[in-house]
């Protein structure tokens, strides 16, 4: 077994060689009508299209590559006639230049036209090769699964774990022997007795405990200072903040720079001064729809040049026609508006 480097139309280089990479498959592996050795002159071929077949005659060269363990410099875009003098008297030999001469015809309209074709003939030459060697084996690929599978874990079990047979009630009062001059001491514990003088361990609990206490509860009002004074930091610099802003205001607005903020959503009111047409559109080329009497109230609604866009919200007096409109167009000089 030897590894092969793979690089552009073919085999670019086999381990432990010393040949080149440079100009792999310009004139060995390209077939001719897309090999750069024929760029411009492709006219010369009888069948130029481009299809599968070049592929063919790219995987042709390599496999005589790595078959025979030599480039096909000898066959530079021509095809494959005859294969090395070692391996000229293999029974096979004339089996294999059938294919690859074939698959490397510069017609490709001659060639193999699928992969499969190609690897069908090569497999006819693999059975000779293996009836040769003795080693006709078949063998089938084993595929690990791509997904994981379920599967019971090692040392898994459906039975309940036996309940231990030591004694666990309370009832036991006998503890682990103490050595004292090499034979083992019996120790009796009496309830009276624990209840009276307690052990010296619960005492340093207790200690421990009752100084816990203090170190805790000394952190929480160092950080309730520094919040205050930051929170009273805070409020002051917002207020002088606020005053220097109003402040200016007022300045502004004194002097006549500033103008008064109004509300925009706020829509004016007026009262008609005379008698005005209520037209649909801003002019006086559509017919009016009707007439607003002297002191009607009305509501300004939109404005455009010189014309105010109202709804009539009081009649001064009642319509003399009850079809005339209460929305529509007016001219903004009969129009006093109240500020």
């Amino acid at each position: 077994r030897k590894t092969v480097k793979i690089a552009d139309f073919g085999v670019a280089r086999v381990t432990q060689s010393d040949s080149p990479i440079t100009r792999v498959g310009t004139n060995m592996f390209a077939p001719p009508e897309h090999s750069p050795m024929f760029a411009g002159s492709t006219g010369t071929l009888t069948f130029t299209l481009l299809t599968p077949a070049a592929d063919i005659y790219s995987l042709a060269k390599s496999a005589y590559v790595l078959i025979t363990c030599e480039s096909p410099r000898f066959f530079a875009n021509q095809p494959i006639t005859e294969l090395p003098y070692a391996f000229r008297q293999k029974p096979w030999a004339n089996d294999l230049i059938k294919v690859l001469n074939k698959a490397t015809q510069n017609d490709s309209r001659e060639r193999h036209q699928t992969v499969n074709e190609f690897w069908q003939d090569l497999s006819g030459i693999k059975l000779l090769v293996e009836r040769e060697d003795g080693e006709l084996t078949a063998e089938i690929s084993s595929r690990p699964h791509t997904i994981p599978q379920a599967h019971v874990a090692k040392g898994y079990t459906p039975l309940a774990p036996e309940r231990p047979r030591f004694n666990t009630s309370r009832e036991l009062k006998i503890n682990s022997s103490l050595l004292s001059n090499n034979a083992p001491l019996v120790v009796r514990f009496d309830d009276a007795k624990t209840n009276e003088s307690p052990s010296p361990q619960p005492r340093i609990i207790e200690r421990e405990s009752a100084e816990l206490p203090e170190i805790i509860n000394q952190s929480p009002p160092k950080r309730n200072k520094n919040f205050l004074r930051r929170f009273a930091a805070f409020v002051i610099f917002i207020s002088l903040f606020a005053g220097i802003l109003y402040a200016t205001h007022n300045y502004l607005r004194g002097r006549g720079i500033l103008p008064a903020i109004s509300n925009p959503f706020k829509q004016s009111e007026g009262v008609a001064l005379i008698d005005v047409n209520l037209r649909p559109t801003a002019g006086t080329e559509s017919e009016p729809l009707g007439v607003v009497p002297k002191n009607s109230r009305v509501r300004i609604v939109n404005s455009k040049d010189n014309w105010y866009e109202i709804d009539v919200i009081e009649f001064s007096h009642p319509k003399e026609k009850p079809s005339d409109g209460e929305h529509g167009w007016v001219n903004k000089r009969y129009i006093d508006v109240e500020e």
